[in-house]
């Protein structure tokens, strides 16, 4: 149980790893008409800047778990996370992963209203 814990807090920080790390300056405005800020020049660009620019052409379904809201994000990060967790621990542990997912979610909205929104 502390190991799951311990992941939780892990998962969750690298939601909010992928979430600062994929901004730049002006990333919000960006972020709500990419078509018309495209070719503007961007400064303060993160590591992972590319993420958000790139996945801006697919549909809001597709940004919000990768890049774009921390709640959402637990669906698409827990799986790499957990995923090895479960392989390295008994694949038994897969029966628990949809209360880990609604567990980080839980977690990131948390520290979304808390700390970033």
């Amino acid at each position: 149980m502390v190991e799951l814990i311990l992941l939780l807090i892990a998962n969750s920080l690298l939601c909010v790893g992928v979430y600062v790390g994929t901004q730049w300056n002006e990333s919000d405005t960006f972020d709500e008409d990419p078509q018309r800020y495209r070719d503007l020049s961007k400064t303060g660009m993160m590591v992972l800047w590319w993420i958000r620019y790139y996945i801006s052409y697919l549909p809001e379904f597709v940004q919000k778990p990768v890049y774009k809201c921390l709640p959402c994000m637990a669906s698409f990060w827990s799986i790499p996370v957990f995923g090895m967790f479960a392989w390295v621990n008994g694949l038994s542990l897969l029966l628990v992963y949809p209360l880990y997912i609604l567990s980080l979610a839980g977690l990131n909205y948390i520290v979304a209203k808390k700390y970033v929104y």
